[in-house]
This record gives structure tokens, sequence and C-alpha cells, in this order.
């Protein structure tokens, strides 16, 4: 009896299952679209039979398999030094060990003179004739008399601290005494001091000197504390270095380079057991580019071994940008 009263329950039960599943088939089918294609409530697809295209690969960056292929040069051949590269129409940039320390050498030459062209500036002052003499052969010739005279003039190592505070140089330890070519510098620093004197303030003279960059060069980034007359006199004489030391830097210029500019360091260092710190930096404008490089270096047997490696350095980073970014 029991068994005969449940029946009809069980019925009622299963008709209400398959209404239920019926409703669920319509609605299902509702939203639907055409071709079996799913839809939203609001007839929107939720996926296409046709996928959408997938965006195209953004370019990867130049920068990190050039700075793989310096580091992969200089660690092979045993090198110890630091390179910073930048191309301001640009703005690709290369970095490698940008941030340690070396002995700058003669290269300190080139922040002693922005040093003193600075100083001057605040003033109101021009350079005596002493002054010009000093900065002339200083640059050009890399002598060190001229140097220690003008280092002195500017007030030794605090002098140049005070400058290079305003030029942004944070990593730049002036050498004691009068010890300039002992200032410890980074490639970053140095790097740096390039751009200040590549952006001067204010506007070109009407006369340029023989050698300093076009007018258009100018106005890559902001503005360093320089002005126009200032930094056209300094890369007038980084034009003008003798030719037996225009070596470093303008062994990457290519053929249509309209403007070079270099000052070299060079050091046999006796704390190191007479081994040579070799740096080189400078500025190379040509159609498309203009790049700022520096390669810092030290420990090596002799000089001419210094200055292949960061040559080669050198190369590898310029022509590395120079093909990816023609």
């Amino acid at each position: 009896m029991s068994r005969l009263v449940g029946r009809p329950a069980t019925l009622v039960a299963v008709v209400t299952a398959l209404v239920l599943a019926g409703a669920m088939l319509i609605v299902y089918g509702l939203h639907r679209g055409t071709g079996g294609q799913q839809t939203a409530a609001d007839g929107s697809p939720f996926f296409s039979d046709s996928p959408s295209p997938s965006p195209s690969p953004s370019r990867p960056d130049p920068a990190i398999s050039v700075r793989a292929q310096v580091a992969s040069y200089l660690a092979s051949s045993g090198t110890h030094a630091a390179l910073a590269l930048l191309d301001q129409d640009t703005g690709e940039k290369v970095y490698y060990q940008e941030n340690q320390q070396f002995n700058t050498a003669s290269i300190i030459k080139v922040d002693i003179l922005a040093t003193v062209l600075y100083q001057h500036q605040k003033s109101g002052k021009k350079l005596t004739s002493t002054e010009s003499s000093n900065a002339t052969k200083m640059i050009t010739q890399s002598d060190n008399n001229a140097a220690t005279a003008l280092w002195n003039d500017i007030g030794k190592g605090p002098g140049l601290a005070q400058a290079n505070k305003d030029f942004g140089l944070t990593e730049t330890v002036p050498g004691d005494a009068g010890y300039w070519g002992l200032t410890k510098t980074t490639a970053a620093d140095q790097l740096r001091l390039l751009q200040v004197i590549s952006n001067p303030t204010g506007s070109a003279p009407a006369d340029p000197p023989a050698g300093a960059p076009p007018s258009t060069a100018a106005g890559h980034g902001t503005p360093g504390p320089l002005d126009v007359a200032s930094c056209d006199y300094l890369f007038s004489l980084m034009n003008r270095v003798e030719h037996d030391q225009r070596w470093g830097v303008p062994d990457a210029a290519g053929s249509h380079a309209t403007n070079v500019y270099v000052k070299n360091g060079w050091l046999s260092y006796s704390q190191d057991n007479y081994k040579w710190i070799i740096n080189s930096i400078g500025r190379i404008i040509e159609p498309g580019h203009d790049w700022l490089v520096v390669v810092l270096s030290n420990y090596h047997p002799s000089m001419d071994n210094g200055i292949d490696q960061i040559e080669h350095a050198a190369d590898l980073a310029v022509n590395g940008l120079r093909t990816a970014t023609p």
C-alpha cells in the first residue's frame, strides 16, 4: 500500500525534472547566436569563430643584446672595464659596470676645464691668456704641467667637487693634494659630464670656435649649468687633440661622422705593479646619431693592450646600436 501511494509522487518528480531540463535547453538556445556562436543575453558574442589577430610583438631592445656582446668580450679577454654609451638622437643607451670606480688619469682634464669655465662664467670673467694657453695644452696635448696649473687655479679638489655638485656628478672623488690623475670616477658620471657639455644653457654665439659642434646638435636633454660659449670652447679643443692621442672613442666613428671629440687618459700605475689605466671619453656626431661614449679600464699589461681592448668594446657598443637603429 505504501509503494502505491509513493508512485504518484515519483511521477510528479520526474515530470518536474523534465520540465526544468526543457526550460534550461530553451534558455540555452536563446543565448546561442547563429551558426552555433555563443552569445550573451544582449546578443553580443562571448567569443568569435575567427580569433582576433595577436598583437604584433614589440621590437626587442637592442641595448640588451649589445650589452651582452660587450660583457662577453670583456669577460673573455679578462679586461676590467666599464662602459657607458648614449645616443642623444635616439635615446638608446648601453651601460656596463657603469657605477664601478676607476682612477681617471688624464680624462680628468675635461672636468678640470669645465670647472675653470664654470667658475669664470659665474664670476663674469674671461680666461686670461695664460689660462687659455694652459687649457689648450692640457686638452690637445694632455700637458700635465698645464693641468696642474689649472687644478691649482680652481682650488684643487674642493673646487672640482663644488663644480661637480652643480654638474650632477655624484660618484667622482677628487684626488688628494696635487694628484688630480688619481681622481676616482665612474662611467655613469663621465657620461653625465659629457651630457652637461653637450646640452648648454643659453643661445649659440654668432661666431663659434672652429671644431665646435653644430648648433643643431644641442638641446637633446636638460640644459646644464655651462653656457654655449663654454661648451663650444671645450669641444673645440677636444676636436683638436693631437693625432697620436686620437685613439679610443674615435675608433668607433663611422665613415659618415661629421664631428669627433675625444680626451684620453693613460697611466702606468705604481700601486698596481705598473699595470696600465686606459680610459677614453668622447662624442661622435653623424647623421641620425649623436653618440656620447665612455670606456674606463685598468690592470692592462701594456698601453697598446689596453687601447686595443677599449677600442673593441667601444666598437661593439656603437656599431651594435648603429646597426639596430639606423
